[in-house]
């Protein structure tokens, strides 16, 4: 008889737990944590990204972002991606972050708001998609963007905490705003020379001269102390950037300054294997902050920042 009853015991607690692991199950299945989860934890996995523009239901031109197998990273399958622009972008996946679920009324003017116009973002870890979302417009608030999942029915506002505005700026479409816009990439072990030329102040001019990379180092034809030329060197690490690509901002405007005698200033490098890289530089009157200028021989127009080349442009290594 306690046997019995010891079983009967046993067989409502299996039944029991049975159903209580059904109902935890379902409702995991079902919860906006689950369905919320928009973050990529792991964006080192990431081998593409396709962001797609859709009004209406149609279509607009993909922008696309795929790691080659040398492991950089090309533009719409032509240029190569900057990369500070890339780690900025990952790390806004890797904090993506629910801040608020819609319902009822609020989710279908939501979802409507997302039918009439969202980005379709598709992240892939090798032929394996790893997310897959609709990214809509701002939050009245400003403190976030309307974002759901695919195929989901629930849409969410999205933020990245301590960030205050929407995401949408973080998801850029011109292909400009991806482009690599290096102006150069010197170690100063394997240049041969640095020619600074001072158009309309050749008084300042200079070049850094040697007659290979074990010889010492002229300044204007002589012997460079060794504290100017480390002072002067120190400033080439890594790649230096410009600030934006800037023909489409100022159409015309290269045309414009073309004309013109010269450039305000020249950097011309030339490394060890002879290659050579020059950079013209036009001041801007109306913006004090950056020059106009481009990389002989890419002809694009571009905007470089004071800050940034000015290092560069006197022996001292101190801003002009």
């Amino acid at each position: 008889m306690k046997s019995s009853r010891n079983n009967l015991f046993l067989f409502l607690f299996l039944v029991l737990l049975g159903l209580s692991a059904w109902y935890l199950l379902r409702n995991r299945g079902n919860s906006s944590f689950k369905e919320g989860e928009f973050a990529v934890t792991d964006t080192t996995a990431i081998t593409r990204i396709m962001m797609t523009p859709v009004e209406k239901g149609q279509n607009k031109p993909p922008l696309t972002l795929e790691k080659n197998k040398e492991g950089k990273w090309i533009l719409n399958g032509k240029y190569p991606v900057l990369e500070p622009q890339l780690h900025y972008f990952f790390k806004t996946l890797s904090q993506l972050k629910v801040k608020e679920k819609f319902k009822d009324k609020g989710n279908e003017s939501a979802i409507k708001a997302l039918n009439d116009f969202h980005l379709n973002v598709e992240i892939f870890a090798g032929a394996s998609r790893m997310k897959a979302y609709q990214l809509g417009h701002e939050f009245k608030t400003h403190e976030g963007s309307i974002m759901r999942l695919q195929h989901s029915d629930v849409a969410y506002v999205v933020s990245v905490p301590g960030y205050k505005g929407y995401l949408n700026a973080r998801f850029p479409l011109e292909p400009d705003a991806w482009r690599e816009n290096v102006l150069f990439e010197a170690k100063p072990e394997n240049l041969l020379s640095v020619t600074v030329t001072h158009h309309w102040k050749p008084e300042i001019s200079f070049s850094f001269t040697r007659e290979n990379i074990n010889s010492l180092w002229m300044l204007n034809q002589k012997p460079a102390p060794a504290e100017v030329v480390n002072g002067y060197f120190s400033a080439y690490k890594g790649k230096v950037y410009a600030e934006s690509f800037a023909d489409a901002k100022f159409p015309g405007k290269k045309a414009e300054l073309e004309a013109l005698p010269h450039p305000d200033i020249d950097l011309t490098l030339k490394d060890s294997d002879g290659k050579i890289r020059t950079i013209h530089l036009f001041l801007r009157q109306e913006n004090k902050n950056n020059y106009f200028g481009w990389v002989e021989g890419e002809n694009q127009l571009l905007t470089i920042q004071h800050f940034v080349i000015d290092r560069y442009l006197t022996p001292s290594a101190s801003p002009l």
